[in-house]
């Protein structure tokens, strides 16, 4: 979204975390990270339940090192299902083995192995298995 996009929408009077999220992730790559931090605090605010804005806030507060913070983040986006949970699984994972926490690490990366490999069988392909029962 372009910054004059992104402006646009939060002069809205109903305002959504989404604007909020892209200006932070704006903030973030300029290196402004206050204003990023602020940006999603405030997204958070309007949307508690925004997947986006609890990853991009998890993720910023990992790389800080505020690993607590950072956690309790990426497990609400987690908590939300697909797509936010994949991702903070990942970045929950890489926190966890930056903690020294390896058997947690690991089993946040096979549950998001196992839940995004899993897909329920074609039934129209599998009517035409010699074996299909």
């Amino acid at each position: 979204m372009a910054s004059a996009d992104i402006g646009h929408a939060l002069a809205q009077p109903q305002q959504s975390a989404t604007p909020y999220v892209q200006r932070a992730l704006d903030h973030e790559r300029s290196g402004n990270i206050n204003a990023a931090l602020a940006n999603l605090d405030r997204a958070l605010e309007l949307d508690p339940h925004a997947g986006g804005g609890l990853h991009a806030r998890g993720a910023l507060l990992r790389r800080l090192g505020f690993l607590n913070r950072a956690r309790i983040d990426l497990t609400a986006a987690a908590s939300l299902g697909p797509p936010y949970r994949s991702l903070a699984l990942t970045s929950k994972s890489e926190l966890k083995l930056r903690v020294g926490d390896l058997q947690v690490a690991y089993d946040d990366l096979r549950v998001r192995t196992l839940r995004s490999s899993f897909r329920e069988p074609d039934r129209r392909i599998a009517a035409r298995w010699p074996y299909a029962a």
